[in-house]
């Protein structure tokens, strides 16, 4: 389908760009598997606590639980 007059100054609308600008949002430049900000003395407590204390276990259907090792 050609452009018709009413379209020309606008830019295009088709899915890829809905998509990019919607739902994904603005491109990231930094690594995004960087955290934003250095981890807090209670958080490194509370990731060491649950890891500690924590077992992942994966049960017959494939779905996976958190459980005590004291349970294990």
């Amino acid at each position: 389908m050609a452009p018709g007059p009413q379209d020309e100054g606008r830019p295009r609308r088709d899915v890829t760009a809905w998509l990019a600008r919607y739902l994904i949002g603005p491109p990231q430049v930094s690594d995004p598997t960087e955290p934003l900000r250095p981890p807090t003395e209670e958080e490194r407590a509370r990731d060491e606590a649950l890891r500690t204390e924590l077992v992942r276990v994966t049960d017959a259907a494939g779905r996976t639980y958190l459980v005590s090792r004291d349970d294990v």
